[in-house]
């Protein structure tokens, strides 16, 4: 399709990413690209414009941050539905064999090791394929590759999120759009949440319940910063019911705030009692 800035919209003010960002958005609107169609490319309206791509990149950028453009990476840029940014097709996500996502903050030890080898198992026994990425318990990164996981075209997410955090916004925001997500050792208080997860409250009751009936009454309960995570929330819950049942019990608390020196953090712990 050609297209032109008029002569009107060249003198606009603003930039020139302003001016065709402004441009679409008025094609847009007057119906010159359908929902669903596809805008012309980054190389198309570079030739077209005779600006760089890092200006039509902006100008696009832009249309999508506004949700009136959404991104297939290797397909190009579509109008959205209503000026809505469109999360989740099962149709256009299963145009070819289905992809599932599996976002883990590491994979570094037995534990992690073994939940990779068996999501792996089961996805590719269902007939889709895994595309694995690392968090390194970063935030900021794991909202990026959820982001970027959906722009692919995956047809679902399982992600076990980063430390620190119960869930960030993405997570949320994908769980309330009705896109196939399925998170691991956590739930959403509130949120209908599809999850997987142990029973960690019952398990740390059961745990320290078995070390008083052993004679013990000292019980330390250490964890990383609870933080609002409900793992972690569950297993002090569990262990707190069990301390409280046995009068002469004492309790106490360790917060192990880095993971490569927790252990000289409990032998120091223990030292001193």
């Amino acid at each position: 399709m050609i297209v032109e800035i008029t002569m009107e919209q060249q003198r606009k003010p603003g930039s020139l990413y302003m001016q065709i960002h402004s441009f679409l958005l008025d094609g847009i609107k007057a119906g010159r690209w359908k929902e669903d169609e596809a805008l012309p490319s980054e190389n198309e309206l570079t030739s077209q414009f005779g600006v760089s791509r890092i200006t039509i990149k902006k100008a696009m950028d832009l249309l999508v941050e506004e949700g009136v453009v959404y991104r297939i990476q290797g397909k190009g840029s579509f109008v959205s539905a209503d000026g809505r940014p469109v999360l989740y097709d099962p149709v256009r996500g299963h145009e070819t064999k289905p992809i599932v996502a599996l976002l883990m903050p590491r994979v570094s030890n037995q534990y992690t090791g073994r939940l990779l080898m068996g999501i792996e198992t089961v996805v590719q026994a269902s007939g889709a394929r895994l595309m694995f990425g690392a968090t390194d318990d970063d935030p900021a990164k794991e909202s990026q590759l959820l982001a970027d996981a959906v722009e692919s075209g995956v047809s679902g997410i399982i992600i076990y999120p980063s430390q620190g955090e119960s869930y960030n916004e993405e997570i949320l925001r994908l769980t309330l759009s009705g896109f196939p997500i399925v998170v691991i050792d956590r739930y959403l208080r509130g949120v209908e949440t599809n999850c997987v997860l142990s029973d960690h409250e019952g398990g740390a009751y059961e745990a320290v319940s078995h070390l008083l009936e052993l004679g013990h009454r000292s019980i330390a309960f250490a964890s990383t910063e609870i933080a609002g995570i409900t793992s972690l929330e569950d297993r002090k819950n569990g262990y707190s019911r069990a301390m409280g049942g046995v009068p002469s019990a004492r309790s106490h608390e360790l917060t192990l705030s880095d993971t490569e020196e927790a252990e000289e953090k409990v032998r120091s712990f223990l030292a001193d009692r």
